[in-house]
């Protein structure tokens, strides 16, 4: 990411498109670890009910976490605390920093319902994390040079790494809700 950052400052072109060509065999990569490990997760899920959350299910009113000071409890960005207790979410894959750092590196946008859920869920990221998705919100210009270059073959790296970002999207729903 860094890489083509600085590679759009300096208006290079050509390793942009070298970067864009190799993103989607590294997400394939990294999808295969993230779908085992996920698999491993659902199957533990379907046994352990505080993994839902509190939102829904048993424990609607939450959870008094004693001893626990708030600085290191996350989400506390949102209003899931009331009279001392803690109403989470549950486990969703929103709350991991690899996809919405990548959404924002490509620019991706949501609607804006889906938007405001994933922004709810940078509560439940270390503070780092959601910092650098914040800071590449602001400074990621990516689709915007791609679509201002007028090259076919740098739109065409882009628009792969787009659409294996949405197969990875898929497989990882798939696994979910099998």
């Amino acid at each position: 990411m860094i890489k083509v950052l600085q590679a759009i400052r300096t208006g290079d072109q050509n390793t942009i498109e070298i970067c864009l060509r190799k993103f989607p065999s590294l997400l394939e990569t990294m999808k295969k670890p993230m779908l085992r490990l996920l698999s491993e997760l659902v199957v533990h899920d379907r046994r352990d009910y505080h993994l839902v959350g509190w939102s829904h299910g048993r424990l609607t009113k939450g959870l008094i976490y004693q001893g626990v000071p708030d600085d290191q409890l996350t989400g506390q960005e949102t209003d899931g605390c009331q009279d001392g207790r803690r109403i989470y979410l549950g486990a969703s894959a929103a709350q991991s920093a690899t996809l919405q750092a990548l959404d924002a590196f490509f620019g991706v946008k949501h609607a804006p319902e889906i938007h405001k859920f994933l922004v709810c869920m940078r509560a439940y990221m270390i503070r780092p994390h959601r910092h650098f998705i914040e800071d590449l919100e602001r400074h990621s210009t990516l689709r915007d040079y791609v679509n201002q270059s007028g090259s076919g073959e740098l739109r065409d790296a882009y628009n792969d790494c787009i659409s294996g970002l949405e197969k990875f999207r898929r497989d990882h729903i798939h696994i979910v809700h099998r």
